[in-house]
This record gives structure tokens, sequence and C-alpha cells, in this order.
């Protein structure tokens, strides 16, 4: 799935330069005259009112496109004698990796923190909030046990539908049309044998005798918003040598979702990060300093918040042995 996403999202990426190059074409024709200064503001993917979840097509990917033409008019010779820094181009503050437990940034920055697989493996879903699945009210925040997994269940209810509420509030961003749901998550035993073909297939296969209800709320859900995914950490090590790049999120310590800790760690990261860099921009203390400042906090509770999640697996995993800390 993630080398879909990763496909889909280049491929919008390259599209809004094709865009871009094109517009900047038709300025030209029209006499305008463009610098490599003013391309150089310009990004081939949005930086505000990002869509998450946009609604792209792909009912024309059997329709072959017009040659792409390569060459843009735009005389970049002025820059061959500058110093990136002088051009604008080449050189930034700070690159800060935040592209998740497979890190890209990581794997370059700090090569020996890999991350671990748990051997646990967990199916998440989504269903949505019927009248039927109402009578499980009970159970939502809860756990059930049985058959030696583990079935976790919330309840999503929107006080205003996402898609209504952007129309209102944000006309210019779309948002998919999800009205209240059931969000469930069966935790499996560790390395068990995934014989069924897709993620409800293998909750259903571990649910023989469950309530009825229990049942329909993993036949009816969204197959889309379905999957089967394995339970990996990733935790703070050695430290690296200070610099321009850094980590945030589940790049430098992702945590199993039995702690319920991963998203908020990672916006205290964000939070804190933007704090030390305010005060390197209002001159308090220099770039690195700020970056070195953030690091040495981040990796205290990150690794915490880390080993905490690890200590809680064995509670929702039956007979689960707990797993030790790298």
């Amino acid at each position: 799935m993630s080398c879909i996403c990763s496909s889909l999202t280049n491929a919008v990426i390259f599209h809004d330069a094709l865009d871009i190059a094109e517009i900047v074409r038709q300025l030209l024709e029209e006499g305008w005259e463009i610098h490599p200064e003013d391309l150089a503001h310009i990004a081939p993917y949005p930086t505000e009112h990002i869509k998450r979840f946009g609604e792209y097509s792909t009912h024309e990917l059997g329709i072959e496109p017009e040659a792409y033409d390569p060459k843009l008019d735009v005389d970049f010779t002025q820059l061959r004698d500058q110093e990136p820094a002088a051009s604008g181009f080449g050189e930034r503050d700070l690159l800060v990796g935040a592209d998740g437990v497979g890190s890209a940034v990581r794997q370059v920055l700090t090569p020996r923190t890999n991350p671990r697989d748990t051997g646990v493996r967990f199916v998440i879903g989504r269903t949505p909030l019927t009248e039927q699945f109402a009578g499980l009210s009970r159970a939502y925040g809860g756990k059930i046990v049985g058959g030696g997994v583990s079935l976790l269940l919330g309840a999503m209810r929107f006080p205003i539908p996402p898609k209504e509420a952007a129309e209102k509030l944000a006309p210019e961003v779309t948002l998919p049309d999800i009205h209240d749901y059931v969000r469930w998550a069966m935790v499996l035993p560790p390395n068990g044998s995934l014989d069924t073909s897709t993620a409800q297939e293998t909750a259903l296969s571990r649910m023989k005798g469950w309530h009825p209800d229990l049942r329909a709320l993993i036949e009816q859900a969204d197959p889309d918003n379905s999957t089967l995914l394995p339970i990996g950490v990733v935790e703070p090590g050695e430290r690296w040598a200070p610099g321009p790049v850094t980590l945030l999120g589940g790049a430098i310590h992702a945590t199993p979702p039995t702690g319920g800790n991963g998203a908020n760690t990672g916006l205290r990261d964000a939070d804190l990060l933007g704090r030390c860099l305010i005060e390197a921009a209002e001159g308090r203390q220099d770039p690195l300093t700020a970056v070195d400042s953030y690091e040495r906090q981040m990796f205290e509770y990150g690794g915490e918040a880390v080993r905490h999640s690890l200590a809680a697996l064995p509670a929702f995993v039956p007979n689960l042995e707990r797993p030790e800390p790298a």
C-alpha cells in the first residue's frame, strides 16, 4: 500500500510540475520576462491547504498522455558562477525527516537505527456507525478478548460531517463524504499464520462463535479502509553528529499502538522543534544549538514513549512475553 501511495503522490507532484511549466511557457509567449529567481519561489506541490485524502481519479490510467516537452525557455546560465546561497538554490537551514517508520532520511543520518518487528500483527478497519452497532457502545474504548486475539473498538462521531464543515469553513478544501463510524482493530498472536486473502477474512477467521453483531461489524467494514499491518518499533539509539538535519515523529520513535501515544509524541516533537527554532530566529541561540536542544529532549521522552508502548503490548496479546527494548 505504501508503494502505491508513494507512486500516486509522485505522479501528482510531477503533474503539478508539468502544469507550472506549461503556464510559464504561456507567460513567455505573452511577453512576460521570467527569471530563475521567480521559479525558485514556486514549489511543484501545495504547501498549504494540503488534501491529505484527496480525490484522485484513476479511470484515465489507460489513456496515453500527450508527449511531454522537457524544454523550458528560461536562461539559467547567469546562475553558473554564483554560490548556491547567493542564487537562492540548493541551500536551506534545516532538513526535517518526518517521513515515518521507513524514513529515508533516518537511513542516511543514523544507519544503525532500524525498525524492529515485534512479530505481532493487527488488522484495522472502519465500519459505518449504524443503529445496529449503537448497541455496542459499552464496548467502545474497551477490549474484547477471545480465541487468542484482542478486538478494540472506538466510535468516531462527528458533530458536523467533515465534508460539510469544510464547505463552510474552508471552501477551497475538498474532503471525502465521511459520516460517523466505528474504528476497530484486532491484535493477532505473534507470527501467526495469515492464510486468508483480505483483512476482513483474517479477522473473521478468528471470530468463530463470537456475537453476531461483532461479526457483522467486521463483515460490513469498508474494504478500502481495512488493512493488515505489522507492529514495528523504532527506538532512539545513539545520537548522530549535530548538524542541519534532524528527525521527527515515527521516523525516530515509532511506537506500537498499544501505548496510545504515537501521534501525540509526534505532535510534541513538532511543538518543541518549532519553539526551539523560534528562539534561534529571535537570536536567543544559534540554529545548531536549537536543533541540539530539541534532539536531547526528544530522545528522552521519545524513547520513554516507545518503552511505555512496548510494556503495554502483552496486555493486548494473550500469552505474549514482554518484548524487550532494543
